[in-house]
């Protein structure tokens, strides 16, 4: 929290320095002659509207000075705060006046570079009420601007420091000063410009908390009005640089509308000045005359009486009118401490009338507990001449004050003592104290740890519980050295740095991090660190940063064993479906093998139909490579990556392969609407969704005969509309595909409608209840949501949201052309690696087809021996990975210590996720599955070879 006591002369000047900074200018020019829609609030005298809707002000001043040259057409919109922004969203506006820079607002609006004035938010009480803390505003109202920074930034401000207040929006800043004059509320939140600058009148005054600063200027309509914003900075860089421009005039006349005000440290540092030139004046006095009246002659003496004394008195008024006018209390006592003479002030102070301290000593006027102090004080002027010192005093009406006195001897029997009323200073001391002690109560008390940087000394305070948490104590830390921070773990050290950089350097609103520290018992915890700059010089430059540590080992260990237990959980998922997916794959497989064998029987019998049946064949194969695909992406040993996923051909397949497992009294009936747009997921994980809702609703519908409907339509949820999820949260607006599988089965009651996500649980006499968790979660990790609708009795309904890819146009799968190969040849030598001996027949038969010299090894370690005779001639290497005596992985890192810029291609059976990562993707120079056909190996080889040309030129 920054909380600046200078009073409005400081405020001004350095307002009036930021402000005056100029930026280079922009040569960019704005279009002559078009029309600018302006939205304009009441924000007097910076911004406002009559009632006949004419704009004034210093934006408007400025804004028709810039709108005269470039030959604009203004058109000024008013409205409230709240009605101007929305306007300048909906792009009813071009630009609106007198608003503040954020990043927040940025993303919705384009800022000039250049800013006209620079304003800071302040907290206004009633006049007269005591309201000097964030911690006095508790469970009190405050008044805010609608949509104003500055709340935010107050916000922020009573957060950090937990204090409840209750916020009430209004839609101007003259209702929130008018909530705060009325007694309303407790505080106001405003800019501090427009508080200086209507003060006048006002029955409310600053308090010291100030926060926020800010930039204060134009906004335009995002995206659409680049040249309005090049003219505008164009301009008003001008304007700031040329001094007698009509932007210094206005400035000049908008700050000299206040008086200035002399701040209270040198209002009271003026006064002792005078106080002790009026001690030297007396004093000096006193010896000319006594030495006057030394060393003149009786003649000259008795000559220039009158005129002495008449010089004399003169200067005695004058004194006089001096010691009368101070505010600070002047009190003339004798030897015995008994007053003789007092000026008006005193009376003010104290109370008493001048003639009633005429009659008292100077012990009337001190309470029991300042009596030793004043005889102390006494005896060192009478021994010395000097005394000084702070103590408590009483007043006529029984309250008790305290004076700050510097006391001086006059003659032998007369002694001076001028008193500052100090009471409101003690008063402020005494508050801040205890607001500390509560402070320090409250970080003791929430086990944070608490440090403060003094950015300009480099000195770092922190408490007990700091190094608590790390067990050590303070003592055993020096933090005059580097030590502390050794502490942080070397990995996360230039991440906390860094961000630590960033909000100082204005970068982040608040340095908020994560990261682990060495304890002392060798291991390391995991810290919060949460900290903002708490002060800023005149420059605005942070001198001092505050945080906390909060301990959240605990935490982030529960929090990796829930991610651990997940993905075991989905893990055992996997497992499941692939014991029920087992007989639907077998199912076609054995279909696959049928037709296979039953078109090569043909082909045997009737060789002239083999050209028909081999395309046939070929078809085959391919669905028995992607059930093999398939199989991999559930046993995991494929890249599961959200790619673009076409779910209404999901659907289909996974209907059609469910309709051969599940019982035969359940009748599976898909009904798929047209122009399905694509989403962005893992085919795997939905294809798992798809698996157990439909298991799940024909095991619902027991023996009785049932039907399973499975439905996917496009869908569009709509804000304000009652769309609410499983676990009763709004639907975000915006398009879906929804999912919709329908039984007319048992049904659900109320209990199993609310633990049937619930891991573990499970309706099954065998099951293990991980299904519909692993369902939700994996719903969730789409972004989607699922909603269930069930009675019992009467069947369940599940619908699946899942969002629709973004840019995407409707409709299915682009077909694969059927396209005639590229005639590309390759040359070189291959060292082909197979174990198989037909697999690498084919190979190799594929490899001389495309141009390539061939060498043939069974295993890793003959590939080797074979490399070391051949390598010169060697240009490329394909290996299978599974291999007896030297496998893939073996053999490969071999000759990557070989020939590390040697291209390697991987044929495996394995899947991708399998050989990538154990090898890295990287250092492969191209991965083909099998089974293949020749022109994916073509793509694969051409690729390869391509690249190391490229990498070698």
């Amino acid at each position: 929290m920054n909380i600046f006591p200078a009073a409005r002369f400081v405020r001004h000047i350095c307002f009036f320095l930021l402000t005056a900074l100029a930026t280079l200018l922009n040569p960019c020019h704005a279009e002559a002659g078009r029309t600018v829609r302006v939205g304009i609030y009441q924000a007097k005298p910076l911004a406002f509207f009559d009632k006949d809707g004419s704009a004034h002000g210093f934006f408007v001043d400025m804004l028709s000075h810039i709108a005269e040259k470039e030959q604009w057409n203004v058109q000024y919109v008013p409205g409230s705060w709240q009605e101007g922004l929305d306007r300048l969203k909906n792009g009813k506006i071009d630009m609106v006046l007198c608003i503040g820079y954020t990043a927040e607002r940025e993303k919705y609006m384009d800022f000039p570079k250049e800013y006209l004035l620079l304003n800071w938010g302040v907290l206004y009480r009633p006049k007269g009420a005591q309201v000097t803390s964030l911690m006095e505003l508790e469970g009190k109202s405050v008044s805010a601007l609608k949509g104003d920074v500055y709340l935010t930034g107050f916000l922020e401000l009573v957060r950090q420091f937990n204090v409840h207040v209750r916020i009430q929006e209004v839609d101007s800043y003259s209702k929130v000063f008018k909530a705060v004059e009325s007694g309303a509320v407790a505080a106001g939140v405003a800019g501090n410009l427009y508080g200086i600058l209507n003060e006048d009148g006002r029955r409310a005054e600053q308090t010291p908390v100030i926060f926020s600063p800010i930039k204060v200027g134009y906004a335009v309509n995002e995206g659409s009005n680049g040249d309005l914003i090049a003219t505008l900075d164009r301009n008003i860089a001008a304007m700031k640089a040329d001094k007698t421009s009509i932007y210094h005039r206005e400035l000049e006349h908008l700050l000299g509308k206040k008086d200035q005000i002399i701040p209270k440290e040198a209002y009271w540092a003026l006064i002792g000045i005078i106080a002790v030139l009026l001690l030297a004046i007396i004093w000096n006095v006193i010896l000319k005359r006594q030495v006057k009246a030394k060393t003149e002659s009786i003649e000259i003496e008795i000559a220039g009486r009158n005129k002495a004394q008449e010089a004399l008195r003169e200067s005695l008024e004058q004194l006089r009118s001096y010691v009368d006018l101070s505010p600070n209390a002047v009190f003339v006592a004798d030897e015995n401490g008994r007053y003789i003479d007092v000026n008006p002030a005193a009376s003010t102070i104290t109370g008493f009338s001048a003639a009633e301290l005429l009659t008292m000593n100077i012990p009337d006027l001190l309470p029991p507990e300042s009596q030793e102090w004043g005889k102390s004080n006494f005896r060192q002027l009478l021994e010395s001449g000097y005394s000084s010192g702070e103590a408590a005093f009483k007043r006529k009406n029984g309250e008790t004050g305290y004076w700050s006195l510097a006391a001086v001897r006059l003659s032998n029997s007369r002694f001076m003592g001028i008193v500052t009323d100090i009471t409101e200073r003690k008063q402020i001391e005494d508050e801040l104290s205890r607001k500390n002690e509560q402070l320090q109560f409250v970080l003791d008390g929430s086990q944070l740890g608490f440090w403060d940087w003094n950015l300009v000394t480099g000195e770092v305070v922190r408490n007990e519980r700091w190094a608590e948490i790390l067990g050590y104590t303070l003592a055993e830390i020096d933090f005059s050295t580097n030590q502390w921070t050794d502490l942080i773990h070397i990995d996360d050290r230039d991440y906390a740095w860094k961000s630590i950089s960033d909000h100082l350097e204005g970068r982040t609103p608040l340095h908020k991090i994560e990261y682990r520290m060495y304890a002392k018992n060798g291991e390391y915890k995991w810290i919060l660190d949460q900290a903002r700059i708490v002060k800023r010089d005149a420059e605005g430059k942070p001198v001092r940063m505050s945080g906390t540590h909060t301990d959240i080992t605990e935490s982030k260990i529960a929090a990796d064993e829930k991610h651990a237990f997940e993905q075991q959980m989905q893990h055992t998922q996997k497992l499941e479906s692939l014991g029920v997916l087992s007989g639907g794959i077998a199912h076609d497989f054995n279909n696959i093998l049928a037709i296979i064998m039953g078109y090569c029987s043909l082909t045997k019998m009737d060789y002239e139909t083999a050209e028909n049946n081999i395309s046939e064949i070929e078809k085959a194969a391919e669905r028995a490579a992607g059930l093999c695909r398939q199989m991999l992406a559930y046993a995991g040993k494929a890249q599961l990556t959200k790619t673009r996923v076409n779910l209404s051909m999901l659907v289909d397949e996974m209907a059609t392969m469910l309709k051969s497992t599940i019982p035969q009294n359940a009748a599976i009936k898909p009904v798929l609407s047209a122009h399905i747009p694509f989403i962005s997921g893992d085919a795997s994980q939905l294809r798992q969704v798809i698996m157990n809702l439909i298991i799940n609703a024909s095991e619902a519908i027991g023996k009785e005969q049932g039907e399973v409907q499975v439905s996917l339509v496009r869908t569009t949820v709509i804000a304000g509309q009652s769309d609410r999820d499983y676990h009763g949260k709004t639907i975000p607006s915006g398009e879906y595909v929804c999912l919709e599988v329908t039984d007319n089965g048992c049904g659900m009651d109320e209990e199993t409608k609310w633990r049937i996500f619930e891991p573990f649980y499970t309706t099954k006499f065998t099951g293990r209840g991980l299904g519909m968790s692993a369902v939700l979660g994996i719903i969730n990790s789409h972004d989607g949501a699922l909603q269930l609708f069930s009675r019992l009795g009467h069947g369940t309904t599940f619908k699946v949201y899942l969002p629709v890819l973004k840019n995407d146009s409707a409709g299915d799968e682009e077909q694969t052309s059927s396209v005639a190969p590229a005639p590309w040849q390759g040359s070189g030598t291959v060292l082909l690696v197979e174990d198989e001996e037909q697999i690498r027949f084919l190979a190799k038969s594929m490899l001389m087809m495309f141009g390539f010299s061939v060498l043939e090894a069974v295993n890793g370690k003959e590939a080797l021996e074979l490399f070391r005779k051949n390598a010169a001639d060697v240009t490329l290497v394909v290996t299978d990975m599974g291999m007896p005596v030297m496998d893939g992985y073996e053999l490969f890192h071999e000759l990557k210590i070989l020939r590390p810029e040697l291209p390697i291609i991987v044929s495996s059976g394995f899947g991708d996720c399998e050989v990538t990562s154990r090898i890295g993707s990287d250092n492969i120079a191209g991965l083909i599955n099998k089974p293949y056909t020749p022109n994916q190996l073509r793509d694969v080889l051409r690729n390869a070879v391509e690249s190391s040309h490229k990498n070698s030129a």
